[in-house]
């Protein structure tokens, strides 16, 4: 939302990256404060996982997102 703290935003956002064990540490997360958008703050992470046959990109995105919120 307009007015939430956008450098605590990106902080908690890492945070839910780093503590998930899909994530690669290398190439490093970013968080990038993309838009605002017309009612919210509109944030964009990058990150990279090893696909193991077993990891499905999909499910760790939506782990994400559940850690985010």
């Amino acid at each position: 939302a307009y007015g939430s703290p956008t450098r605590e935003v990106a902080k908690l956002i890492m945070k839910a990256v780093e503590e998930h064990g899909k994530v690669l540490k290398r190439p490093e997360p970013v968080v990038v404060f993309e838009n605002f958008g017309d009612s919210a703050l509109e944030f964009r992470l990058f990150f990279h996982i090893a696909l193991d046959g077993k990891t499905d990109g999909r499910v760790v995105g939506s782990d994400l997102r559940h850690r985010i919120d």
